[in-house]
């Protein structure tokens, strides 16, 4: 039940089967309409064999010469059928091409707005599963092509079958239009059951993907807990759920193909003993009886097409609102099916140069961010980063210090709040707060499974000497010289081969190699040992007080979150946090001396704190 209401929500925010499938089209509206036309009459075409048989028998039936001959019959069915493959083949290619194109296209979208949540927002859902509904819900939301595609042929075909067999006998057309009117109606009744079971398969499904690819990023947990017997049980736990819903769902379907096979089977017994005993005197012709039976056969074919098609419906409308949970604000049909060039666009891969738009002057003004549903968050927070600067954000746990950087940086959406950058108004952060104007190491960084120079780098062309000094800063020199590889060395998926200092540091190592204007650094020290953090700071220290590579432009502007006292007393403006607002902000000095919040914080450092900065 709660599963059905969750659906039932994520509905409400996407789009219909009908908008998006009616977008869909418009991206290609003449291909679309090609291939819809080839289908029809593809579809269509068996119309025309039972009309040239019934003139055939007919004939033979009668005293009149044959109207059409033996050879001349094999010659017409032969033409249709060659005609129909022909047909039928050249509509599988051109749709081939048309599927691919539009669920690309709707694929492509979905992930630009994944892509466009702000970073620091977690997703609702894991990336396996995430990966699970672009790859399998994308191609069963857009089912609705498929069926409008098919839909007008076996339509033309329906129409016309019934209206030839009507004008022959009324009666015997309703024994074969009712088994098809009776599956359709109780398809229809069954709607809730059937959207009820098509989500808890999909749920049951994404459960199993999601837990793989949870054990593969938890490896090492499972490696060292004294019993992993519990890994196993679980996932057969999972595996047997995914097992009964695709049984139950599967089950549902083949009752309703049995009870179309069934019904089917009992009208048309009850039209041949209608045909052969019950019209008596008015019995059919043999040309009629042969349309009759030639007709039946497709009508049945395209009974079972109804049911697949109703059933695709229902499958999409759970697909798009699999797809709407992804994203909060829920997808519009523009949205997905918007047409878009493959790729970033020439403005997105528009970098500017190392001078262009040189930082004088940042300013924020009254930033707040709440998170929702919750009383997290910053509020009311203003400062000014002149260049050069090295401004410090303090404060206890939870104050909001990592929450303020990822504000201004553009990765969580600012409720309200000015960013200027050289006194011009920053509209969209995210993309602006980008190298060479800004680099960012947060609390926590994330590795892609590539070599140690390459999550360097992020695929830019960077200059060796300036990996090298950034890896120098970084204090990654050591661990190299214990890698046979260096910088070549893999990290393994989301560095999983590399310590969580190690990890840090080459995060560290990412934001230094970009010679931003602006480095923002979250707590950079927090998984190092004392030495290290040590030397990491002093060589931090002395990169952003300058050397050779700062004379022309002045050393980088500092925005640093940390609570450690040789950073502090380096810093030229502090600005100390409490409960997501700006409680004080000045020198070190004027902070001891007025503020109590600050006071707590400087007393409260740790021992180890102590003694790096009192070494030299």
């Amino acid at each position: 039940m709660a599963s059905a209401q969750r659906s039932s929500s994520a509905e409400g925010r996407g789009p219909t089967v009908r908008n998006l499938t009616l977008k869909l089209m418009g991206l290609s509206p003449w291909w679309y309409l090609t291939n819809a036309v080839a289908w029809s009459s593809a579809h269509a075409m068996p119309l025309l064999p039972g009309l040239v048989l019934k003139v055939f028998y007919d004939g033979l039936a009668s005293n009149a010469p044959a109207t059409l001959s033996p050879g001349l019959v094999l010659a017409l069915l032969t033409s249709i059928g060659l005609t129909r493959a022909a047909t039928t083949f050249g509509a599988e290619w051109l749709w081939g091409g048309v599927w691919h194109f539009m669920t690309g296209q709707v694929r492509l979208n979905f992930m630009r707005l994944i892509a466009g949540l702000p970073a620091a927002v977690a997703t609702p859902k894991s990336s396996s599963e995430i990966v699970s509904r672009v790859r399998d819900d994308v191609d069963e939301a857009c089912m609705g092509l498929e069926e409008c595609v098919d839909g007008p042929g076996v339509i033309a075909f329906a129409v016309g079958a019934i209206a030839i067999m009507a004008g022959i006998d009324w009666v015997a057309t309703a024994m074969v239009v009712i088994p098809v009117m009776l599956v359709s109606l109780s398809v229809h009744l069954a709607h809730t059951r059937i959207i009820r079971l098509r989500t808890r398969s999909r749920e049951a499904g994404a459960a199993v993907a999601e837990f793989v690819g949870e054990v593969f990023n938890a490896l090492l947990a499972f490696k060292l807990a004294p019993t992993s017997r519990g890994l196993p049980e679980a996932f057969a736990e999972l595996n047997q759920e995914r097992r009964r819903a695709a049984v139950a769902e599967k089950l549902l379907s083949e009752l309703f193909d049995f009870s179309n096979s069934a019904v089917t089977a009992v009208f048309t017994g009850a039209l041949m003993y209608y045909i052969t005993v019950t019209r008596g005197d008015n019995a059919f012709t043999v040309g009629e009886f042969v349309l009759f039976v030639t007709y039946l056969d497709r009508i049945t074919e395209y009974a079972g097409w109804v049911i697949w098609m109703t059933g695709n419906f229902k499958r999409a409308k759970v697909s798009i609102s699999r797809i709407a949970e992804v994203v909060p604000t829920g997808p519009t049909a523009h949205g997905l099916a918007g047409r878009n060039p493959i790729g970033l666009a020439t403005s997105e891969l528009t970098v500017p140069s190392s001078q262009e738009d040189r930082l004088e002057r940042m300013e924020v003004q009254d930033v707040c961010f709440r998170y929702p549903d919750t009383e997290g968050g910053v509020s009311d927070i203003s400062l000014v980063l002149p260049a050069g600067s090295f401004t410090v954000v303090t404060g206890r746990i939870g104050s909001g210090k990592s929450t303020l950087l990822k504000a201004l940086l553009g990765l969580l959406p600012m409720d309200r709040g000015t960013l200027l950058w050289n006194g011009e108004t920053v509209t969209d952060p995210g993309r602006f707060m980008t190298p060479p104007r800004a680099a960012y190491t947060p609390q926590s960084p994330r590795l892609f499974s590539d070599t140690l120079h390459n999550n360097i780098t992020l695929g830019e062309q960077v200059r060796d000497d300036n990996v090298d000094a950034a890896v120098h800063t970084a204090v990654l020199e050591p661990d190299l010289d214990q890698m046979a590889d260096r910088l070549e060395t893999a990290v393994g998926p989301r560095g999983l081969r590399l310590s969580g200092g190690q990890v840090q540091r080459t995060a560290a190592a990412r934001m230094l190699a970009a010679d931003a204007q602006l480095l923002v650094v979250d707590d950079v020290s927090s998984a190092l040992d004392l030495r290290t953090e040590r030397l990491l700071w002093n060589r931090v220290l002395s990169h952003v007080e300058g050397g050779p590579d700062h004379e022309a432009a002045g050393p980088p502007t500092c925005l640093v979150v940390s609570h450690r006292r040789r950073v502090l007393r380096r810093a030229d403006n502090i600005l100390v946090l409490k409960e997501g607002r700006l409680e004080a902000q000045g020198t070190l000095e004027e902070l001891l001396a007025t503020s109590p919040e600050m006071q707590v914080i400087w007393s409260q450092a740790s021992q180890e704190a102590e003694e790096l900065d009192r070494s030299p």
